[in-house]
């Protein structure tokens, strides 16, 4: 009875989270959803990672953003950065920071990793589109988010 008594109480004491570490999973899209940015801003973002075991705090994952960078010559222009989450603050990995082209000229669809994108509108101002495809089953398997 002592035992059992003891779990309830911490489990109200630790506002029901279990003893083990979760994953957590954030994007900031819908599939099959138009979406508009500006010219320099992240059009997609992608975080998973693990939640600390009793404060439910991200203490440790990876971020990945894909950044419209403008359009020349009906070439599309986008910047992939990737960071890593630790308990206080997201490191930019340098070395996961690289610029992506792709001629809409031969599809209006562009493919990163495991995730489409149809372009419907790319101009000097910004970019609308909406995201077909994305399988947020990468996230954990190691292979990349995006």
């Amino acid at each position: 009875m002592n035992k059992i008594f003891l779990f309830l109480l911490s489990m109200i004491f630790f506002n029901c989270r279990s003893f083990d570490s979760s994953t957590y999973f954030e994007k900031d899209f819908t599939v099959n959803q138009i979406k508009s940015c500006f010219m320099g801003s992240v059009i997609i973002s992608v975080e998973c990672g693990k939640r600390g075991d009793f404060s439910g705090e991200k203490v440790s994952g990876v971020r990945e953003e894909l950044i419209y960078n403008g359009i020349v010559n009906n070439t599309l222009n986008l910047i992939f950065r990737e960071y890593f989450i630790t308990e206080d603050r997201a490191l930019i990995r340098a070395s996961f920071t690289f610029q992506l082209t792709y001629d809409l000229s031969i599809s209006k669809v562009i493919i990163f990793r495991n995730t489409a994108i149809e372009i419907l509108i790319a101009n000097s101002q910004g970019i609308s589109f909406v995201v077909k495809r994305f399988n947020k089953n990468t996230c954990f398997d190691g292979k990349g988010i995006l």
